[in-house]
């Protein structure tokens, strides 16, 4: 997703952890596939959609004029039928959305069966965002200087927009790499999710 002044990355994809996120969850989930269809949300100008390999057939949308589709995942459906993709990313999305639950509830509706959503939002557990909250009680990525609006708390999202998913894995990335404190130095926090069978 593009920030608000439509001109910078997401540090997941600028950094390469989405594409190589994604690139690894093909392989284990759809290795015997030929073609892996797949939907990135918040796609910006889609320079994610176009680092992929030829095996994906991407489709990018965005609320921003920039993406091929327009759509404001906060309040209106994906104008996809149900079970269209076999994965859905969303990097650095979640925490600009107005509706986040409408949001993931489409987001499930368009995975197909056993379909991967890979996704990253900002990590509150980081040791500099601590220590902002201990000084002013708020949140430092969740200001009025930026348009962050959903503080993706893990029992939220457990709750929620996880619904109908089996976490996969997750991961600590885009900082300094400190391999046994990465959640308090990192910038970001990545789920790898499948969606259930009978969902």
């Amino acid at each position: 997703m593009l920030h608000s002044q439509g001109l910078k990355e997401s540090s997941a994809v600028q950094g390469g952890t989405a594409l190589a996120l994604t690139l690894r969850a093909a392989q284990e989930h759809f290795a015997a596939r030929g073609a892996v269809r797949l939907l990135d949300v918040g796609c910006g100008a889609g320079s994610f959609l176009k680092a992929l390999p030829s095996r994906f057939n991407g489709v990018g949308i965005d609320c921003n004029g920039l993406a091929s589709l327009t759509v404001n995942i906060s309040y209106e459906p994906l104008p996809f039928p149900d079970a269209s993709f076999d994965m859905v990313t969303a990097w650095q999305v979640f925490e600009h959305l107005e509706n986040p639950f409408f949001a993931g509830r489409e987001i499930r509706r368009v995975l197909s069966p056993g379909g991967i959503l890979i996704m990253s939002v900002p990590n509150i557990k980081r040791l500099r965002s601590r220590f902002h909250f201990f000084i002013s009680g708020g949140i430092l990525r969740w200001s009025k200087h930026n348009d962050h609006l959903f503080v993706p708390l893990d029992a939220v999202l457990r709750k929620t927009i996880f619904q109908g998913f089996n976490i996969l894995g997750r991961l600590y990335a885009d900082g300094p790499i400190f391999v046994s404190a990465r959640s308090l130095f990192a910038k970001n926090k990545y789920y790898v999710l499948q969606k259930t069978e009978n969902q």
